[in-house]
């Protein structure tokens, strides 16, 4: 290594490497320090309680009609609702986008090369 001046590469690569692992083993701590809660469970709990307060609101409404707050909370709710509906259909248009996209260069890909190697 000496002759071919490479120990202070080496030393380098140690350093490296040794602190790659500690990165490594702290960010396992910080993950083993997280909540275990499921994500799909806490969901499925998170869409009752919002479907029990939607029913509560029309409830309302249906008695209350005229009151000033209750259209007003309605009104953002469903301006909010239909934020993320959007939000939602955008992601799902540039998801299906990028999936076309990548498909018509794979097909296009491999029709030139099977093309070429036809040639």
């Amino acid at each position: 290594l000496q002759l071919l001046g490479l120990t202070t590469w080496v030393s380098e690569l140690e350093a490296n490497n040794l602190a790659y692992r500690n990165l490594k083993v702290q960010r396992y701590a910080e993950e083993s320090g997280r909540p275990a809660q499921k994500v799909p469970k806490t969901r499925l709990l998170l869409d009752a309680s919002y479907e029990s307060i939607v029913r509560q609101l029309e409830v309302y409404g249906v008695l209350q009609s005229e009151d000033a707050n209750w259209i007003e909370l309605v009104s953002e709710m469903n301006r909010r609702v239909d934020y993320y509906h959007r939000l939602l259909a955008q992601r799902d248009g540039i998801s299906a986008a990028r999936k076309a996209g990548k498909e018509a260069i794979s097909s296009s890909s491999f029709s030139s090369s099977s093309e070429s190697k036809a040639a």
